[in-house]
């Protein structure tokens, strides 16, 4: 009684209150407008601290923004977000991971990709399992004062990921369901649509190369060699006049009245399609004065703009924190994912649907002609056999391959799942000094299938293949940190010393068999020859880290 106490809130306002008879003291923070606005908590390194007392690079995104965006991986919710960040999606697969480079390159040879750390664990698993429904917010450590505390694995820039947990109040339910479409939108290159106008061109060329032989007449060889010879397969003449008669040698150009026995196929048609999205999410959320909690369900299923490719998860977490007492506090962080990604005709090579959809010339039919232009029925998989280019009619364009095709009746599928683990207990030793522990492990498990049917295209030769690799990932990190607080008019102290351990183990095996049996199968019985050589090995490393910072907020106003 009678004494007066001063409050301070993080170092930025004070209020002097006296004690009265009744030993009760009411506080109120008051502060105008233009200082709340710079109160902002940042997650940076093992602690937090406000944007005015913190001198790296650090910048947030709120959930506000994740949640304005329809994405399937979180991933490609920065792009647009920060500056300096530059986020490229690289492919079209759904759930794919979007290519982040923070503040350009940090390395030749080595990686590039920055370093997550989810709930305060260095995170080494698959990103798109982690759902952007359960994301507070996301902070970006761009700057070495900010990423030191990480080490080299911080030499990329660290992307810090705070899942949601329970807030005080009652309980409460959120249900969201999402549907949307996925479309090419980006441009492409202007090239010929016309089959006349491609034979325009390459008779010209063919005229041009009989001029640099020194042929006595340029324009019989190129009439002689447009199709047959060294030209264009006489198969894929389109019209119904041979193909010396196509072009007007006076002019260059098209004969007027040549009729055609059939129009090819637009490829995009048959390469790119409307795909939709859905996506629903439940969570299930709520505190006391001790406990708060946070559980959640989610499903997405994203189908890409390329013809058989797709991804889907299905995902849960609980997170649930309890202080029995004051001096003690326990969480828990435990989620499972289930992903499975279709990544038909998405291939480096001639099986792209991009270069057979962008590059194939207009003549072209994507489906197999008899000799009178008519379409040849399919006699295993039904409707019209695709053309491969084959002999005796091969295709001067990506011969023997069919992009189209492969991504029909082949298949490229993934199936990952994805278990993570976060425990922590925080015991509080002294006045404004805090013991922390803390363990996180993650576990993965792969199956990854590629599979060549036995009638068309690169299985043809060996009646189907397929070829799996089964992989299992465990990575374990343990932290314990001593932290001193001390917060003194306004100015303030954080000091801190930790020891951390993380290990990582991985284990591959992969085969191939041939001579299918049941080619409709992902199962290596199913197949009776083995290909080459079944091969497996394991790989391992582990890091032992001790670190400590100092961080003082010096405020002038004091003097």
């Amino acid at each position: 009684q009678g004494e007066t106490l001063v409050f301070s809130f993080l170092g930025l306002a004070t209020q002097e209150v006296k004690v009265g008879a009744s030993n009760t003291v009411s506080v109120k923070l008051a502060a105008g407008e233009t200082q709340l606005k710079e109160v902002q908590v940042l997650s940076v390194g093992y602690g937090k601290t406000t944007k005015e007392a913190y001198t790296g690079t650090a910048t947030i995104v709120k959930k506000e923004n994740i949640e304005a965006k329809t994405v399937s991986n979180i991933s490609q919710a920065l792009k647009g977000e920060v500056a300096g960040v530059n986020v490229i999606t690289t492919s079209g697969q759904p759930g794919s991971d979007a290519t982040i480079r923070i503040r350009g390159f940090g390395s030749v040879n080595g990686s590039r990709a920055p370093l997550y750390v989810v709930d305060g664990v260095p995170y080494v698993s698959d990103i798109s399992a982690i759902n952007p429904a359960d994301i507070e917010n996301m902070t970006v450590l761009k700057d070495a004062a900010a990423t030191s505390v990480y080490g080299s694995r911080g030499a990329n820039g660290v992307i810090l990921i705070t899942t949601k947990t329970g807030k005080s109040g009652k309980s409460s339910v959120t249900v969201d369901f999402r549907t949307s479409v996925n479309s090419m939108f980006l441009p492409t290159y202007d090239v010929i649509q016309s089959p006349e106008e491609y034979i325009e061109l390459s008779w010209e060329a063919v005229k041009k190369r009989g001029e640099l032989l020194g042929e006595a007449n340029p324009v019989n060889f190129a009439n002689a060699n447009l199709y047959g010879g060294g030209g264009i397969n006489a198969h894929y003449n389109i019209w119904n006049v041979p193909g010396a008669n196509l072009i007007n040698p006076a002019t260059g150009k098209f004969n007027s009245g040549v009729t055609r026995r059939y129009t090819p196929e637009d490829w995009k048609d048959y390469a790119f399609r409307t795909g939709y999205r859905q996506e629903a999410n439940v969570q299930f959320s709520g505190a006391s004065d001790k406990t708060n909690y946070s559980t959640s369900f989610g499903f997405v299923d994203d189908e890409g703009f390329g013809i058989n490719s797709d991804y889907s998860r299905y995902s849960a977490r609980v997170n649930v924190n309890h202080k029995p007492a004051d001096w003690l506090n326990i969480g828990g962080n435990m989620s499972y994912a289930g992903s499975r990604y279709t990544k038909n005709g998405q291939s480096s090579d001639t099986g792209s649907i991009f270069l057979m959809a962008n590059n194939s010339p207009k003549i072209y039919s994507i489906f197999l002609r008899d000799a009178n232009g008519d379409k040849v029925v399919d006699p295993y998989f039904g409707g019209y056999q695709y053309d491969y280019g084959l002999d005796p009619t091969p295709r001067r364009f990506s011969p023997l391959t069919n992009g189209i095709a492969d991504a029909t009746y082949d298949l490229n599928r993934d199936y990952v799942n994805t278990v993570t683990g976060n425990f922590s207990v925080d015991i509080r030793l002294a006045k404004g000094l805090k013991l922390e522990t803390r363990y996180g492990a993650q576990y993965e498990n792969g199956d990854l299938n590629s599979r060549a049917n036995p009638f068309y295209g690169s299985g043809f030769s060996t009646f189907g293949r397929l070829s799996k690799t089964a992989s299992t990932t465990f990575n374990q990190n343990f932290l314990k940190l001593l932290r001193y607080n001390k917060v003194f008019g306004r100015n303030s102290i954080e000091a801190f010393a930790a020891h951390e351990t993380t290990e990582w183990e991985g284990k591959y095996f992969s085969a191939t068999k041939t001579n299918a049996i049941l080619f409709n199968t992902l199962d290596l019985d199913q197949y009776t020859q083995a290909f080459g050589k079944a091969s497996s090995y394991s790989q391992r490393y582990a890091l032992e880290s001790y670190f400590g910072q100092v961080n003082y907020n010096y405020n002038q106003k004091d003097f």
